[in-house]
């Protein structure tokens, strides 16, 4: 990700310190979590900060850990199609080989069986 500030993730910060329910439903979507951080806002502005920067955080960790073992998982099957598609490359030229030789013999018995006059 560079250093962006458009970026989502550091426009939902911005918006933790300004607006945290917004910033917590724009993370989570709308549900207990944002009912939760405009309860705290009200309590007092700066708990509600604190609890949308959690929010904003935690999810920021978890879909890098996602983006992570996709990668993973993607390197893995690159890997896996990569050696399918060897063995079958040297399938097919063991196969040739075994042609090309039967060929080759196939020409050297005519040669034997050919009458010289």
């Amino acid at each position: 990700m560079g250093f962006c500030c458009f970026d989502y993730y550091c426009i939902r910060f911005v918006l933790a310190i300004f607006l945290p329910p917004l910033a917590v439903c724009m993370t989570v979507g709308c549900g207990m979590t944002v009912v939760l951080n405009v309860l705290l806002t009200l309590l007092g502005f700066i708990p509600g900060i604190i609890h949308a920067m959690w929010i904003v955080c935690k999810a920021n960790n978890e879909s890098k850990d996602k983006n992570e073992d996709a990668m993973e998982q993607a390197e893995e099957n690159a890997k896996r199609y990569d050696d399918a598609r060897n063995e079958k490359l040297e399938a097919a030229q063991q196969e040739a080989a075994k042609q090309e030789a039967a060929q080759h013999q196939m020409n050297a018995i005519e040669v034997e069986a050919t009458p010289v006059v």
